[in-house]
């Protein structure tokens, strides 16, 4: 998959930085991966490599009083995934959640993912509301074929 330019599936998190986050059945659950799209322009850009490549996947799903809903498992570290042609670059890391968590995910009405960042990178961050227009309907969808892989 090329990132030159916008999937649908991906949510805008400021003018310079796209998120996007794909999910799949798997052996342990529902695998979700996190794509954060930096644009050249993006803050904090010139210094990717303060980026956390190598450390793990850390995000957090949380409702929007600030409860944990889902604290997904780590499978991947963080990476760079590829730089863009326009000078951007791509990093991802990969984690893993149970059905139960998100099918809870999927009954709220509104839905934040936090990175856990430290202060020094928060140029990076990736936390933000996420839209749950379709993550019902995505959600029964895995929890229903769970069982055909």
């Amino acid at each position: 998959m090329r990132f030159d330019s916008r999937p649908d599936s991906t949510q805008a998190l400021g003018p310079t930085t796209d998120l996007l986050l794909i999910m799949k059945n798997s052996g342990a659950g529902v695998n979700v991966t996190v794509l954060a799209v930096l644009a050249k322009n993006a803050p904090g850009i010139d210094r990717q490599s303060a980026f956390p490549v190598g450390k793990p996947l850390e995000v957090e799903f949380m409702s929007d009083d600030c409860k944990v809903v889902a604290k997904p498992t780590p499978l991947d570290f963080w990476k760079l995934v590829q730089k863009t042609k326009d000078g951007g670059a791509v990093f991802g890391g990969a984690a893993v959640i149970s059905h139960a968590d998100l099918q809870r995910m999927a009954k709220l009405q509104k839905l934040q993912i936090t990175d856990n960042f430290s202060n020094s990178i928060r140029d990076f961050s990736i936390s933000t509301n996420l839209s749950v227009k379709k993550l019902a309907g995505g959600a029964e969808i895995l929890v229903r074929t769970k069982a055909v892989r």
